[in-house]
C-alpha cells in the first residue's frame, strides 16, 4: 500500500484527495491520498516522519512551495528554474521535487495565445502560483510586459530578479494597492490572480478593487478553482470580459504528479466530471 498527501495549511479547501483518489480506483491501485494539514512551525520535522510512515509523494499547497526546499535531493529543470515546488516524489532515499504547476499553466493558458502575445499582463500575487505564471509567461508566449503586483514587497523582488536574468520579455512591479492596480489594469489586456483571495469560503473577497476598470476586452484568469466561479471572475463577466476557472490548472497539474507516480495517465474527463459535481454541489 503506497500513500500519498497533500501538505498545506490552512487545507480545509482542497479536492486533491477527491481527484486522486478517483484516479486510483479507476485503475484499481492499492493506493490511497489524503489532506494533511501542517502547521508552519513543524513542517521540516512532520515530512520525514510521514515518510517513514509509508508516504511515497506529496502535493505541495499554499505556504509551502518554497519552503520545502531544504528537504529535497534533486529538482527538477522547471522547479529550479521558477523557484517553486508543488510536487514531491520519495524514491528510496531520494526526494525529489517537480512543479506540476507550470503544466498546469500551460494547458489553461495555451488556446489564448492571441490575447498574451504583444499585450500586458498583469500577475497579482508574487508567491508559488505566481512563479509558475511567470514561468510560463515567459518560456511559452510573448507578452510585451509582465507586471507583478505583490502583496509581499520582499517576495515580488526576488521573484522578478530570479525571472529576469533569463528572460527578454520586460518584467516590472507595482504596489498592492487599489490606485496602482486600477492604474494598471487599464494599461493591460490580461489579468491573472496568482493569490488566495476570494478562495473558499472567502468567497466575497477579490484582489481587485470595487471600482476596477474591468473591460470586454480583459482576459481574467483567477488560479483557484473553488469556488469555480470566484468574485474576481465574477466581476469580469459582468464587464463582458473573457474569464478562465482555475480547474483546468488544478486537474492537468494533479496529472502530472499522478503520472509520475504511477506511470499511468490520469482519466481526465472522468475526474473533471467528478471535481465539477463535487464543486456544484459546494455552492448549493
Amino acid at each position: 500500500m503506497q500513500k500519498f498527501a497533500i501538505i498545506g495549511y490552512p487545507i480545509k479547501q482542497t479536492l486533491s484527495p477527491v481527484m486522486h483518489n478517483t484516479a486510483f480506483m479507476f485503475y484499481g491501485l492499492p493506493f490511497t491520498y489524503e489532506a494533511k494539514e501542517i502547521s508552519p512551525d513543524r513542517l521540516l520535522a512532520v515530512l520525514p516522519e510521514l515518510v517513514k510512515d509509508g508516504f511515497a509523494g506529496f502535493n505541495v499547497t499554499i505556504p509551502y512551495k518554497e519552503k520545502v526546499q531544504p528537504l529535497l535531493t534533486t529538482l527538477s529543470p522547471e522547479a529550479q528554474a521558477s523557484g517553486a515546488v508543488n510536487m514531491i516524489h520519495v524514491r528510496k532515499e531520494e526526494w525529489f521535487g517537480h512543479n506540476t504547476d507550470i503544466a498546469g499553466v500551460l494547458k489553461t493558458l495555451e488556446p489564448y495565445s492571441t490575447q498574451i502575445d504583444k499585450n500586458q499582463v498583469l500577475v497579482i500575487g508574487a508567491g508559488g502560483a505566481a512563479r509558475a505564471i511567470v514561468y510560463v509567461l515567459t518560456h511559452n508566449f510573448t507578452p510585451a510586459r509582465i507586471i507583478v503586483a505583490g502583496r509581499s514587497v520582499q517576495k515580488t523582488k526576488t521573484l522578478l530578479s530570479n525571472f529576469k536574468a533569463e528572460s527578454q520579455i520586460r518584467l516590472d512591479s507595482i504596489d498592492f494597492n487599489p490606485h496602482s492596480l486600477n492604474e494598471c489594469i487599464k494599461i493591460s489586456k490580461v489579468i491573472i490572480n496568482a493569490t488566495p483571495i476570494g478562495m473558499f469560503p472567502n468567497i466575497d473577497d477579490s484582489p481587485l478593487p470595487p471600482d476596477a476598470p474591468l473591460r470586454k476586452d480583459h482576459l481574467l484568469f483567477d488560479s483557484i478553482y473553488h469556488p469555480l466561479r470566484t468574485k474576481f471572475l465574477n466581476d469580469g463577466a459582468r464587464a463582458g470580459a473573457l474569464t478562465l476557472d482555475g480547474l483546468t490548472m488544478f486537474i492537468y497539474q494533479g496529472a502530472e504528479a499522478f503520472h509520475v507516480w504511477t506511470g499511468l495517465d490520469m482519466p481526465i474527463d472522468k475526474i473533471r466530471q467528478t471535481l465539477t459535481a463535487h464543486l456544484n454541489k459546494s455552492v448549493k
